[in-house]
């Protein structure tokens, strides 16, 4: 996997994905990232994805997490 760092495999990947996806049509692509995961949130924003209306809230189902 690290071979394919910094081709652009990921970023053609995502291109591709969002091209079939408006052909579909579809309204809305939604995806989630860590908001401390530079390198995912910097390919989507080369994608064209920006911050949404919607926030993320979580519980943890058990008492380890």
């Amino acid at each position: 996997a690290k071979a394919h760092l910094h081709h652009g495999v990921a970023r053609l990947l995502l291109a591709a994905l969002v091209t079939r996806l408006r052909q579909a049509p579809v309204a809305s692509i939604r995806s989630m990232a860590k908001r401390d995961d530079v390198a995912v949130l910097r390919l989507f924003r080369s994608g064209g994805f920006s911050a949404g209306p919607y926030v993320e809230l979580v519980l943890a189902a058990t008492e380890e997490a």
